[in-house]
């Protein structure tokens, strides 16, 4: 059974992740969220606090700020509604660890085409702020 991907793109604080958050949530079950972020600053230790209050009991975290293809091959299942946010972070975050981004952007192709329950992945569109 082949899965369903969403690709939600957009300027940075555009309202993307709460836009994924609710389409992942009238899905229903219990979502995953797949975390990329990594807090080095205080900025960005409110953000993902921010972030974590939006999300009510149902959801479950799941952090992978490098290994994502691993991470979402770990949640495959028909079921499984999983939300990746963002891939914008991940990549930021494998150009800091010198790791070959060709290689992992196919490795996530093969995780994502692997999966067979709702995937929805958050980027910022590169220019849109």
């Amino acid at each position: 059974m082949s899965g369903s991907s969403l690709f939600v793109l957009g300027g940075a604080r555009s309202g993307k992740s709460r836009y994924a958050q609710a389409r992942a949530e009238v899905a229903g079950g219990n979502p995953v969220f797949i975390a990329t972020a990594e807090a080095f600053d205080d900025e960005m230790r409110a953000r993902i606090a921010r972030h974590q209050a939006d999300r009510d009991a149902r959801w479950r975290t799941v952090e992978a700020p490098r290994d994502l293809p691993g991470a979402i091959d770990a949640l495959n299942s028909s079921e499984a509604v999983v939300l990746v946010d963002c891939l914008t972070l991940w990549v930021s975050n494998l150009l800091l660890a010198g790791a070959n981004i060709p290689l992992a952007g196919s490795e996530l192709c093969r995780a994502i085409s692997r999966f067979e329950g709702q995937l929805i992945l958050v980027a910022n569109e590169v220019g849109l702020g």
